[in-house]
C-alpha cells in the first residue's frame, strides 16, 4: 500500500510541477491567455495540491499504524 502511495505521490507532483511550469511559459511569452483558461489551470493545480495533501496525511496515518 505504502508504495502505490509513494508512486502517486510522484506522479502528482510531477504534474503539478507541469502545470506551474506550462502556465509560467504561457503567460511569459506574452500572449493573451483567455480568462476561462486561466481558471482552469488554477482549477487543476488547487485540485493537485488538494489530492497530494490528502496522499500524504494517508502515508502518515499508514507510518503512524506501523
Amino acid at each position: 500500500m505504502k508504495t502505490i502511495i509513494y508512486i502517486l505521490l510522484i506522479l502528482f507532483i510531477l504534474t503539478f510541477v507541469f502545470l506551474c511550469f506550462m502556465w509560467s511559459l504561457s503567460h511569459a511569452s506574452g500572449h493573451n491567455i483567455p480568462d476561462k483558461t486561466d481558471i482552469d489551470a488554477y482549477r487543476l493545480m488547487i485540485l493537485n495540491v488538494l489530492i497530494i495533501c490528502v496522499l500524504l496525511f494517508t502515508l502518515r496515518k499508514i507510518s503512524k499504524k506501523s
